[in-house]
């Protein structure tokens, strides 16, 4: 875990998931041997959750229209001061919880490499992003049900996104048939994966 911070230079910045407090520990304990700056992103906590640490980059809330997109909903606080320096919206045509964190890495890095960017341009070029079809496939039958195929390279966080999808397209009304592919790559512990 974490050998890509082999490849950076003492002063770099370590940008991870905050929400993954496994990961974010074993990251500090990192980013100090390594004597790196530490970032994170990730969704707000709820009020019964205990934090021990805040994230950089925090998604507060996340509307979801199915295959349709998002509407995330972000805020940026200064590492040392816990002031949010801004907070809005950004929409974006690609759907599922997990890109909504992976917007937040996005603009982590952004403001790290980039500390006068402004919020109008991040906005507008994620409006821009369309998606790919990588792995996931999506058919619409002409009755209208969805058929979602995870079948290449599936593994425990693509099924969960797609769930989430799938999940998604049902709350507004939607039928969904989910495909789901073995995890045969992931060796000894993929049956106890899949199922």
């Amino acid at each position: 875990m974490l050998d890509i911070v082999k490849t950076l230079k003492p002063g770099g910045v370590l940008i991870i998931d905050g929400d993954d407090h496994d990961l974010f520990f074993e990251a500090e304990r990192v980013a100090q041997a390594f004597a790196l700056k530490l970032r994170s992103f990730g969704c707000e906590r709820n009020s019964e959750q205990v934090s021990t640490h805040q994230n950089e980059v925090t998604i507060k809330s996340i509307n979801s229209y199915g295959l349709s997109g998002i509407d995330i909903r972000v805020c940026f606080k200064d590492k040392d001061d816990s002031v949010v320096k801004w907070e809005d919206t950004f929409q974006l045509y690609l759907p599922g919880l997990h890109n909504g964190m992976n917007v937040a890495a996005v603009v982590a890095a952004a403001l790290e490499l980039f500390p006068n960017l402004k919020l109008e341009g991040i906005k507008r070029r994620f409006a821009r992003i369309r998606p790919r079809v990588v792995g996931i496939q999506i058919v619409t039958t002409s009755g209208g049900v969805r058929i979602f195929s995870d079948c290449f390279d599936s593994n425990p966080k693509s099924v969960h996104a797609f769930l989430n999808i799938a999940q998604d397209e049902i709350v507004l009304g939607k039928s969904v048939v989910l495909f789901i592919g073995e995890m045969a790559y992931l060796g000894e512990v993929g049956l106890e994966r899949h199922r």
